[in-house]
Parts: structure tokens; sequence; C-alpha cells
């Protein structure tokens, strides 16, 4: 199998406050873009032919894979599900064995080998990988109930238990085009009392294809998988990726133009990139991957598994916690505290504190803090299209979209979301999401009297 077609044309609008300036495929883990990431995964087992259906945002996500010889693009002019994008696919070439991978997951390498062996050795119609529900609601996902390593029958959200779920990974015979290009437009494999939207999910051609005597061969994943549907599973991949990285990586890489003081204390493994320097007084308490021309210098900590894009300052005492990841061009400096992933172009400075995403070219005013903690020691309830969401981790950090400024002594509650083009003025208590465009302040009111040596008996 040679030709790989990856599904990116979708909103994502779950994953506001990031997708409306941003593809949800294009959204960075460990600084790198999730599709560059799945793109050279392919390319490392061997695919020839990558195809890559556009749709939402489609520049950004062409210009996150630069200029390839080896991708072809197919514009989605109308979003109407995973189905409907691998038909824009179907009716531009004579496309036959293929494997068929949504860009909003991350996925390891050898997953998909092993799902890429098992299909050609069993000569299957499909083959998918799936995921064991275990502790996950099942009404979160599309899901499918397996027995002897074969989809018996897919359950589209559905209110019961489930075995497994879909991961949107599946290797496809030429014989599956038929159940492709006949999808009903709606998902009819669902509960009664169930209300799916009216698009062709692929998950539903895997059913009529059941209906019709066809055998879909499952796979379980082994190895790393986040399906990226939600804010916080931003912040799960970035972590999951970085422990999958550094378990694979023996020691130091250090090129010759990069310099690390001999009074930095280094307690793991360092992987830089050119023109990197490391300062005196620098601790770094784990594996570290650093992006040419950054310097991380005077008194900075920096935690385990963690990452730092290029051309980045990272000094004066401020403090990067376990499992952060900071993108290329970014600024933390003098006491800035830092938990989880920021994108490029951001700015933290002077005493602040920050705990879940910041999107791009995002600068928080000095004194800018996060709470997450709650007093009732509760995880919040997150808000998404009308839906309550309860997470499982990651629920009380903070999440701000693209473009947005803090005033000093801004305080951000556990779990508020700020969308993109926002600006929060010095001194306010952020405690519910914040529109996207919105310029949020404190009308002061204010009280004069006169006063002076009088008032002391003078």
């Amino acid at each position: 199998m040679k030709t790989a077609v990856i599904l990116a044309a979708g909103q994502g609008s779950k994953m506001w406050p990031f997708s409306e300036t941003q593809p949800k495929v294009c959204l960075p883990i460990a600084g790198q873009p999730l599709i560059a990431y799945t793109l050279n995964m392919l390319r490392e087992l061997g695919f020839e032919d990558v195809r890559v259906v556009v749709g939402h945002l489609e520049e950004q996500v062409k210009s996150a894979l630069g200029r390839c010889s080896d991708v072809r693009y197919y514009r989605q002019s109308r979003l109407t599900g995973s189905a409907g994008a691998l038909q824009q696919v179907y009716a531009g070439d004579d496309l036959e064995e293929c494997l068929v991978i949504y860009g909003d997951v991350l996925v390891g390498s050898s997953d998909v080998k092993n799902l890429l062996d098992v299909h050609k050795k069993r000569q299957a119609f499909a083959t998918t990988l799936v995921m064991p529900l275990e502790d996950e609601r099942p009404i979160d996902w599309l899901c499918a109930e397996v027995r002897d390593n074969k989809v018996s029958a897919i359950l589209g959200h559905p209110r019961r238990n489930a075995t497994h779920r879909l991961t949107g990974i599946a290797a496809l015979s030429g014989d599956a085009r038929t159940f492709i290009e006949s999808n009903p437009g709606v998902m009819t494999s669902i509960l009664a009392g169930q209300m799916p939207l009216l698009e062709s999910e692929l998950a539903q051609s895997f059913q009529d294809a059941i209906d019709a005597g066809q055998q879909i061969h499952a796979i379980p994943i082994q190895d790393i998988f986040v399906d990226i549907d939600k804010p916080w599973h931003l912040l799960e991949a970035n972590r999951e990726y970085l422990k999958h990285t550094f378990s694979r990586v023996a020691g130091n890489r250090i090129p010759s133009s990069s310099v690390v003081s001999t009074r930095a204390d280094i307690r793991g493994k360092l992987i830089l990139g050119e023109n990197v320097y490391i300062g005196p007084g620098v601790r770094i308490n784990g594996d570290l991957m650093v992006g040419d021309n950054t310097i991380i210098d005077n008194g900075a900590i920096i935690g385990k598994s963690c990452s730092i894009g290029k051309n980045c300052r990272v000094e004066n005492y401020c403090q990067l916690s376990d499992f952060t990841s900071v993108g290329d061009y970014c600024q933390i400096n003098h006491c800035a505290e830092l938990s989880g992933l920021i994108m490029s172009r951001v700015h933290l400075y002077h005493f602040m504190e920050y705990d879940g995403v910041i999107g791009r070219a995002t600068d928080l005013g000095a004194g800018t803090v996060c709470g997450n903690l709650r007093f009732d020691d509760a995880n919040t309830v997150h808000h998404m299209k009308g839906r309550k969401e309860y997470p499982k981790e990651f629920s009380n950090c903070v999440y701000i979209g693209d473009f947005c400024r803090t005033g000093v002594n801004v305080t951000l509650m556990p779990g508020v979301k700020i969308g993109p083009y926002s600006v929060i003025g010095p001194g306010v208590l952020v405690d519910e999401d914040i529109p996207s465009r919105t310029c949020t302040y404190i009308k002061q009111e204010l009280t004069r009297r006169t006063w002076g040596p009088e008032q002391y008996g003078w």
C-alpha cells in the first residue's frame, strides 16, 4: 500500500477557542503542527502518494506541510463528514487501496505499521485501529463492538456500553469504494431516540459493508493515541508525545554550534538545535528539546520532558513545569511560571503564572495569574456547543485563543476560555468564558474629596 489520505477539512468547532483561527490539524504538538507529524510518520512508513482533503482555513494546512511534491490536495467545499471528504478523492482519481487517517489524531507509527501488516496478510476488505473504551464514556465517541478481532457492529455515540471506540484510522481495499460512495449521508447505526447530524460518516459505510457480509478486521491500539477533539486533548497529546519521543532517545544530541555552560545543572538528555545557548545557573530537571537560536539563561528552571522552540528567550528565574511545550519566537522572563502548552510568539513576563494552553501571538501582562485549584476541590464543568463536558484531565486549566492580551494583575479562574482577538483589562477577575473579539475591563467608580494639612489640625 503506497497511498494515504489525510482528512483535514473539518471546522473542529469543539476545539474553540483555537479552531476559529486555526485548522485543528495545524494545532501544535511539542511545537510541530499535528499534520506535519502525521505526514512525517507516513513517509517513514513508505507512503509515496499522500493526499490531503482540505476545507476550513485550507491555506494554513498547505503552509504547515510546505511545498511537498508527494502531497496532493482535494477541496471539500461542503463539510459533509468523513465519508464525504473521502468521496472528493474518489471523484478526482482512480483510487484503489489506501490508508485513511483523520487529521486530528496523534498515533504511533508502530500501530499504523501493525495495521498495514495485518491488512496485507489477511487481504482484508478493511482493517481499522480501535481503542478499548476502559473508563471513557461511549456517548462521547463513534464506537464499535469487537468480537474475535472483527468489528461486529458500529454504534454512533451510544448510551450503553461498547467495547471499543473507532480511531479514524483504517486501511481500505479497492472494494470499499462502493460503500463510501453510497453512504446515506446520515448515521443510521444508532440507538432509538438519538439525534445524528446529517453528515456522511465513514463509520456508517463500515456498518453498511458489515450488513452486506463484508468483514472489517479490528486491531487494538498498543502505542500512543490521542483523538484531539477538545482543548484539553491538546495537553494530553502534548504530554504523551513528549513521553513517547524521549523514551526513544538514547543520549544527548548537542551540535558543535551550541553551548551548554558547565555551571548549568543538567539532569536529563538534551536534544538541541543549532546555536542554542544554555547559560550558568540554569537547572534542567529532565529531558529537553530545544530549537535553533534559543537562549536559556540566568536561573531558568526547566521541568522534566519539556520542549522549547526556535528563537526563544527563557531566562531570569522563570520556571517551566514538567511536560511543558513552548512554541517558536516566545519570551518567558523574570519569574514567570508556565505549565502546559504555548504556541508561537507568546510573551510571558514579570511575576505571572499560567497553567493551560495559550494561542499564537498572545501577550500576558505583568502579574497575570491563573488559578487551577477550586475552593471546592472539584473539576470545572465545561460547556461546548450547548453540551456539558467533563474532562478526565486538565479541566481546571485555562485556554486562551490566538491574538489576545491581558493587562496587569488579571486573575483567570479555573477552566475559563478566552476567544481569539480579545483583550482583558487591568485588574479584571475572569470567572466565565469570554467570547471572541471582546474587550473586557473594569468600569471604575472614584470618590474625591478635599484633603490637606487642615485634616491634621494645622
